[in-house]
């Protein structure tokens, strides 16, 4: 066969091809129009609240709004929020406007919040998850298909900053600074011994600086926490006595009530029960260099590694 031959053969094939591809997109497409159009016609699917979504349709949600909330806050540029009289304003904002929904530490939520679908989340728990910026936006405009609504309409922008700077502080607030702080809201402490911003370092600059997440991993093993513990990266760390370590970054607190830390983690490791007494863990003779090095490792587990989103800002 000559090459023109060829290629003419070749050409006919891959037009062919071509539109043999283009045929079966084209089906697809309308067979999947047809199908969606069939159950959005016929009310199969159960848009009751107290049903959750199927996974494919959270998943779209969720990733939906993810990126829709990062791409629309990158222009935003946040203030300081680390002013204590701001922080003081939003959390007034929040307990008036938020609390309901999303509760507080030591706090549930009402009925309302827990009512809803999506439900929404506790904010000390989920707010790590996003940047200053995007928090604000959040506030500002609302989630559509989520129950959030937009507070630009009648906040002003110090307000809605001021419950940013709040929701900030949330994920490093224990139980008993909250109260302290609702207490000082209501008049009935003084606003002055409240500790409206959060320390500059809860140890996690410590923590990097001189922890050594491969060395804790050893050090989890050696000490046989895997033996109470479930505990990932550690061989044979199956134990059903204490709960599961998995995602420790996520977590808001250490044995209920101590807030998830590096310095109370290391504490915690130390002696568990001049922060417990009674507890079920025991000490194991843990030094707190060796301490430090176990916490370094346990904040690489989950979302949040071993920062927080403050540091995202």
């Amino acid at each position: 066969m000559r090459v023109a031959d060829a290629t003419g053969f070749l050409g006919v094939r891959m037009g062919r091809t071509v539109k043999v591809v283009l045929g079966t997109v084209a089906a697809m497409t309308v067979l999947g129009a047809g199908a969606a159009l069939a159950v959005l016609y016929s009310g199969v699917y159960d848009i009751a609240a107290n049903e959750p979504h199927l996974a494919p349709v959270r998943w779209l949600l969720t990733t939906g709004q993810q990126n829709a909330v990062r791409k629309h806050a990158k222009g935003v540029r946040p203030p300081p929020l680390r002013d204590p009289a701001l922080v003081q304003r939003g959390f007034v904002l929040y307990q008036e406007n938020c609390l309901v929904c999303h509760g507080a530490p030591g706090v549930a939520r009402a009925q309302i919040g827990r009512g809803l679908n999506p439900n929404p989340p506790p904010l000390f728990m989920a707010a790590p998850e996003w940047s200053d910026a995007e928090l604000y936006w959040i506030i500002k405009h609302g989630l559509k298909m989520a129950g959030m609504p937009a507070f630009d309409a009648g906040h002003s922008e110090t307000d809605l900053w001021a419950l940013t700077a709040f929701t900030r502080r949330l994920p490093e607030l224990s139980v008993p600074e909250y109260r302290a702080m609702v207490a000082a809201a209501e008049g009935r402490a003084p606003a002055a011994g409240v500790e409206w911003v959060d320390r500059d370092d809860p140890g996690f600059a410590w923590m990097r600086a001189g922890g050594r997440p491969e060395r804790g991993e050893e050090l989890m093993a050696r000490y046989g926490c895997g033996s109470c513990h479930v505990v990932p990266g550690v061989a044979w760390a199956r134990g059903k006595t204490g709960p599961p370590l998995t995602r420790w970054s996520e977590r808001h607190f250490i044995a209920g009530t101590l807030l998830n830390n590096p310095r109370n983690l290391v504490d915690w490791i130390v002696d568990p029960q001049a922060v417990e007494p009674g507890t079920a863990m025991p000490g194991l003779g843990v030094t707190p260099e060796e301490a430090l090095h176990m916490a370094a490792y346990l904040f690489t587990l989950g979302k949040g590694s071993s920062s927080r989103a403050a540091e995202r800002s």
